[in-house]
């Protein structure tokens, strides 16, 4: 019995040095089309999952972030949506809590990618 209360006060100490308070997600400031968009967020479990959305679909997604740093709350993002359209952006972590950015608009961009239907 002693040796369930202790490994079950190990895992909930370890819980709650790993997690850094509620996922949030933060909007990005005004990305550009086929400009690069550093996502980034705070608090939850990694390793983390992110969505991109366009009229409610989803039009890109990203696994198992980070690949390489543990410790990795933002992910560098290739726009290619094109300028005008609006987005939202959903993060999520291990546990499979759901952070959302506000809705924001694509703005023009200067260089060219292979764009996004």
């Amino acid at each position: 019995m002693r040796f369930i209360k202790a490994l079950l006060a190990a895992v909930s100490a370890a819980v709650a040095v790993t997690a850094s308070g509620p996922l949030l997600v933060n909007t990005p400031p005004s990305p550009e089309q086929c400009g690069i968009t550093v996502v980034t967020w705070s608090g939850g479990f990694e390793t983390y999952s992110m969505v991109v959305f366009k009229d409610d679909e989803v039009v890109q997604s990203f696994r198992n972030i980070p690949e390489t740093n543990a410790t990795q709350t933002d992910f560098t993002w290739l726009t290619n949506i094109a300028a005008g359209q609006q987005v939202r952006i959903q993060v999520f972590d291990l546990l499979g809590t759901i952070a959302s950015t506000g809705l924001f608009t694509i703005q023009p961009g200067t260089s060219n990618c292979s764009l996004l239907n």
